[in-house]
């Protein structure tokens, strides 16, 4: 096999190519400002933030407990027919966890190299523009009896440049043709907790 076979080979659908540029325009507008991001959907944005529409958009990622697990809350949701996003933060910490749902089976291949892809991509926050640099942990763990594919590195805000961990994290749910992409990043002041990501993805019953 050439090597041009082999990078076709290993090269992204495109539809997952432009999500991947659609996720990080978005994780750019979730943060702390949502008023501020994209005008052209200014009917979505005011709706992510109506407890009931958050609530409804939530349900269509994953089965997540009604009321959240203490100490969490919704910040924000949008539903944007073709790909769901939401972010919930740990009030304590401050600390986010961002859920993007979005759709078209894949296999265990094009799952890891969409991984990658969102791990390059860095975190794109109204208050953190950030690249990762240092891979500290990989793997796969069980959430709600599915396998998620995490990466956890250290990442430098380019604005600040304070060092900081985040994770990213992929499941590929074929019987659903859909996959669930999750960041989740600390806020200015604190440092990243993991188990505040796991305490929050141990309570999911299902997608």
């Amino acid at each position: 096999m050439t090597e041009i076979d082999e990078k076709k080979k290993q090269r992204l659908p495109i539809w997952a190519s432009l999500l991947i540029c659609l996720v990080v325009l978005v994780i750019a507008g979730v943060s702390t400002s949502v008023f501020s991001w994209l005008m052209l959907a200014r009917r979505i944005v005011v709706e992510a933030n109506v407890p009931e529409k958050m609530q409804q958009t939530s349900m269509k990622i994953a089965q997540f407990p009604q009321p959240l697990p203490e100490g969490f809350k919704y910040l924000m949701a949008a539903d944007f027919g073709i790909m769901q996003t939401l972010v919930i933060e740990d009030e304590p910490s401050h600390q986010q966890i961002a859920f993007y749902s979005l759709p078209g089976p894949m296999g265990e291949k094009d799952s890891k190299n969409f991984l990658d892809r969102a791990y390059d991509a860095g975190i794109n926050t109204t208050y953190i523009n950030a690249k990762f640099h240092d891979l500290k942990s990989h793997g796969d763990i069980k959430v709600a009896g599915q396998q998620m594919n995490y990466l956890l590195g250290e990442f430098t805000d380019l604005a600040t440049n304070r060092k900081a961990d985040g994770l990213v994290g992929s499941i590929g749910l074929n019987n659903a043709a859909k996959n669930i992409l999750i960041y989740s990043y600390p806020d200015r002041d604190h440092a990243y907790n993991q188990q505040v990501t796991m305490n929050l993805l141990n309570s999911l019953k299902g997608f």
